[in-house]
């Protein structure tokens, strides 16, 4: 009898010690809850209309925005492993199997971060190089976030979504809070088009009236710091290049020919920039000095590197979608990445927007004096290709986040 009784006891202390232990453990990986339980006070609360297959992602055409995530990262898939001694952190990581309205990467206390919005519930999550851990650091629930335009340094995005399932646009200018694990802000105005964020933090975005359009620039604090631009034409999109300037270009298709502006903010004087290209997309580098931009027809795509002092254009011999798969050095004023596909048919960049196809990508250097390029790797894991947008480099050059338009989810590329 007391051999029975010493068994039993045995196993209920164990089990109870095996409870305990497990109990910590979800304990310590769990997600703090939303103390304030929605949405930011300023405006009524909003939902997200269910949206089909989109064509960027964005403003103009919605990606499938998916189901609400769970409290943790919905099933991560890396590249890579452990091995003994220090971590080596993977090649490639797929960071959620949620959809994701933009990331960012950045270095802080010497450790690179990727951080990304969850289109489903507005909540930010954070993975480092130092683990394969994908956190969720906040507590503030925006229901379906559809873009998430963020501040170099992660501490704060802009949120844009529609209104109570409607057509109106609103754009959240949002700061994440360390301690409290909370985001908080101010609303812009409503229906702000074609938003870009600068390397500094500002927006600058289009405001259409009833008889004209206004190039608009606000502060992460919500406040409108100028009017950049005014103009009885509406289909323009801003392009940051570096503080002092912006540029403008056409809404690019195959089948117009493109324009663009260069605009000083200081004087708000005006010139023309690259001009007459066929399906025109432009991305500035940081400090204006030179351009990335791609033309497409109904018979060929190119690549081009133009040289403002020089007044020089450079051919590169690869193809992509300049302003949607690019991303600027933050090394070099010379040098961009950008996101190469495999194949890329005419008629473009109509088609992909539309989403009629999708791409295949790899990520290429390309040095803007000389035209060379060099590959860096396949974005392909597990058999998952990866038609990249919304790029994003860390500080050192290093470590990438982007979007994959094929279903919007997060992704990081660490090339150390």
């Amino acid at each position: 009898m007391k051999k029975t009784l010493f068994i039993v006891s045995s196993i209920l202390i164990v089990g109870l010690v095996a409870f305990l232990a497990y109990w910590l453990l979800l304990e310590k990986n769990t997600a703090p809850t939303d103390s304030t339980g929605g949405f930011p006070t300023g405006r009524p609360t909003t939902q997200f209309p269910d949206t089909g297959t989109g064509s960027s992602g964005g403003f103009g055409g919605f990606g499938d925005t998916g189901s609400s995530s769970t409290e943790n990262s919905g099933g991560i898939s890396v590249g890579g492993g452990i091995g003994t001694g220090a971590f080596i952190a993977p090649t490639l990581r797929k960071l959620s199997d949620e959809p994701s309205a933009g990331a960012v990467a950045f270095i802080k206390a010497s450790t690179t971060r990727v951080r990304f919005v969850e289109r489903a519930t507005g909540h930010i999550y954070e993975a480092t190089d130092a683990d394969l851990a994908v956190n969720r650091i906040s507590n503030t629930t925006i229901p379906k976030v559809v873009e998430a335009l963020w501040l170099a340094d992660g501490s704060g995005y802009y949120a844009r979504y529609l209104r109570n399932g409607g057509d109106t646009i609103e754009t959240y200018a949002a700061r994440y809070n360390e301690t409290l694990k909370t985001v908080s802000g101010t609303f812009l105005p409503a229906n702000l088009q074609g938003a870009t964020i600068g390397s500094d933090g500002r927006l600058a975005a289009v405001l259409e009236g009833e008889s004209s359009t206004a190039i608009n620039i606000y502060s992460i604090s919500g406040e409108r710091v100028r009017t950049a631009f005014t103009s009885p034409f509406s289909e323009w999109l801003p392009v940051w290049g570096g503080a002092g300037s912006l540029f403008l270009y056409t809404k690019p298709s195959y089948s117009v020919r493109g324009e663009s502006l260069r605009i000083t903010l200081s004087s708000l004087a005006s010139e023309p920039s690259v001009r007459g290209v066929s399906g025109l997309s432009l991305l500035a580098s940081p400090n204006g000095s030179r351009a990335i931009y791609s033309s497409s027809s109904d018979s060929a795509n190119r690549l081009y590197a133009y040289d403002f002092t020089a007044k020089k254009a450079v051919v590169i011999p690869l193809t992509t979608i300049a302003n949607d798969k690019c991303v600027w050095s933050r090394r070099s004023a010379t040098v961009v990445y950008c996101a190469i596909p495999e194949t890329m048919s005419t008629s473009m960049p109509d088609r992909w927007y539309r989403g009629e196809v999708s791409f295949n990508d790899s990520l290429w250097r390309i040095d803007t004096t000389t035209g060379g390029t060099k590959i860096i790797g396949t974005l392909e894991l597990a058999g998952e290709k990866v038609d990249a947008i919304g790029l994003t480099v860390s500080a050192d050059d290093k470590t990438f986040s982007f979007i994959n338009k094929k279903d919007l989810t997060p992704w990081m590329l660490t090339t150390k």
